[in-house]
């Protein structure tokens, strides 16, 4: 076995970021064509829910790759440069 640590700092970071992304996007998929699924078996409106589930589980996904996206590090730096150069 070698010295130090498995996994560096850096890895472990984009690790978590993968994970959370993962988790994120199957949460936002999952709950919302869950919910448009019982919402058709209630109601007795076959795809309509079904459909807007997909539609707002994919919103929902996209804006919270967004936002983790902004959060990357780096990305402070790289805002701040584009900001400028729209003024």
């Amino acid at each position: 076995m070698g010295k130090g640590p498995w996994i560096n700092g850096r890895t472990a970071r984009a690790l978590a970021l993968a994970a959370q992304l993962g988790t994120a996007v199957a949460a936002s998929l999952g709950l919302a064509i869950g919910g448009g699924l019982l919402l058709d078996r209630w109601l007795k409106t076959w795809p309509v829910f079904l459909l807007l589930g997909i539609a707002v589980g994919l919103l929902a996904s996209w804006y919270t790759i967004a936002s983790l996206a902004r959060e990357l590090p780096g990305q402070k730096k790289r805002n701040k440069e584009h900001n400028l150069k729209d003024e």
